[in-house]
């Protein structure tokens, strides 16, 4: 139900593996809370979609329109990239200082858009009361957005900074568990069932 606990109970030793983020998100959870954490196999990605109850398009949005986004660094950062990708502000994410807000890499928001930022895991409960939602896939996936909501963006991302990997705990890269584990994941079989169940919204890298 949420991004910290997978990676702080992987620290803690109460899990083996973990499978859910990007390789950005797992360096600044690193950096900011201490852990220990190494990728060891690139799975998916899934592109952020945007979201709306009532706009049939991004041009619809009206001026001052409320979107909700991610409020973790990296997945806000990437929100924000997708606002730009689809013409609603203008945004410089590599002028954002590792200290500083997400926010501040706006450069341009002559609509007068107002950013709400939220937990990752909350956005599509904003669905009803937001003008727009910034979703990561699997979160829409969980809420199943597509039947309440209309997808009136997908994002072109970055392949290789928005893969999904399974991540151990340094030291055991090289284990049995963790090979076996990697060898399963990246099967056909894997393969196979990521297309037939989500399509287009899930993407393989293997």
């Amino acid at each position: 139900t949420d991004y910290v606990t997978p990676n702080t109970s992987l620290e803690e030793g109460e899990i083996d593996a973990n499978y859910f983020q990007t390789l950005g998100y797992l360096n600044d959870q690193n950096e900011t809370r201490g852990l220990h954490l190494k990728a060891v196999a690139g799975i998916h990605y899934e592109p952020m979609t945007m979201f709306a109850k009532d706009a049939e398009s991004v041009d619809a949005l009206e001026d001052g329109a409320t979107i909700v986004v991610p409020n973790d660094f990296d997945n806000e950062k990437r929100a924000l990239t997708v606002l730009d990708q689809a013409g609603l502000i203008k945004y410089d994410a590599a002028s954002v200082a590792d200290d500083g807000s997400p926010l501040d890499g706006i450069v341009e928001n002559t609509k007068n858009f107002k950013i709400q930022e939220v937990e990752a895991a909350s956005v599509p409960q904003y669905k009803d009361d937001a003008a727009a939602l910034v979703v990561n896939g699997n979160y829409a996936l969980e809420a199943n957005l597509k039947d309440s909501a209309k997808a009136i963006f997908v994002e072109t991302p970055d392949i290789e900074a928005r893969t999904n990997y399974v991540v151990v705990k340094e030291g055991n890269e090289e284990t049995e568990k963790t090979k076996a584990l990697v060898k399963a994941m990246t099967s056909q079989e894997v393969k196979d069932y990521i297309e037939e169940n989500y399509g287009s919204a899930v993407i393989c890298v293997f």
